[in-house]
């Protein structure tokens, strides 16, 4: 008897496995409630004269939270925008001047996803960065005109740092991923060798971090997910980029001049027990 129920437990674990349930969906009150839009943040312009209002959803999409991520030295990547890994985007910008009553809305696309945004320190524009599955994208909008942003490059990773304005709002310096940095490292099936790490037993104040280097192989692959030109973008004229550095950049920061850059690099041989 007892060999006939396993035979017949077993010729049903197949169709078991195959079947799968879709995702249950809450009572109608608990769904408004978890899927209400939240309450518009605000950011001020450095003078105080305009208010922009950033909106977000309630809760991410099953689409934002299975995009691949790449678990690397500390940090969590996106690949595919070049840039850190996120599920909270902004949604949608209005601009509104505080002394009077009307807002303006910023065109977006219909999937727009925001993930950095700042005044410039004349408070004449705002500047955002447009994540996407094909890169991300620097626009620049300016606060007198928000129906008509301007994109200033395509071609922008924010895996180094984020823009960052001149001290009179005339440039951004950005992050920009290199046009020739060919294929991806991959890893290969069978690893070459054990990975060994080394203790002397003595105590350090270093504490424990998740998903750092493992190998050369991770090494090498945060290597070519992190380098990057450094470029200032130039607000008006009809500038063109203009790079000046290229490296795997830990810091960069531009004079209150403009005149000089200060950068930290990061060299080898990469730390394979604290996060970048």
């Amino acid at each position: 008897m007892r060999i006939l129920l396993r035979i017949a437990l077993a010729s049903l674990c197949p169709f078991v496995a195959l079947g799968q349930e879709p995702y249950a969906v809450p009572p109608e009150p608990v769904l408004s409630l978890a899927t209400a839009a939240p309450t518009p943040g605000i950011e001020l312009s450095p003078d105080g004269r305009w208010m922009l209002l950033t909106e977000r959803e309630a809760q991410p999409t099953l689409a934002e939270v299975r995009r691949p991520m790449l678990r690397l030295a500390g940090r969590r990547l996106d690949p595919a925008a070049h840039a850190a890994y996120s599920t909270d985007f902004v949604r949608g910008l209005q601009l509104r001047p505080l002394t009077e009553d009307r807002t303006k809305r910023v065109p977006l696309p219909g999937n727009a996803r925001l993930s950095w945004l700042a005044w410039s320190p004349d408070s004449e524009s705002v500047a955002y960065v447009l994540e996407s599955r094909a890169g991300s994208e620097l626009w620049v909008v300016e606060a007198g005109d928000p129906e008509h942003p301007r994109m200033l490059t395509e071609r922008l990773t924010t895996i180094p740092g984020t823009p960052r304005w001149n001290l009179d709002g005339s440039a951004l310096l950005a992050h920009l991923w290199p046009a020739d940095m060919g294929a991806e490292p991959v890893r290969e099936t069978v690893p070459v060798g054990p990975v060994v790490l080394e203790t002397d037993g003595a105590e350090t104040p270093l504490r424990t971090t998740q998903d750092l280097l493992r190998d050369a192989e991770d090494a090498a692959l945060w290597a070519w997910h992190s380098t990057s030109e450094l470029a200032l973008l130039p607000m008006k004229g009809g500038g063109e980029e203009e790079v000046v550095a290229r490296g795997l950049f830990a810091a960069a920061d531009l004079s209150p001049d403009g005149r000089y850059l200060m950068v930290a690099h990061y060299t080898e041989p990469y730390s394979y027990s604290m996060s970048a």
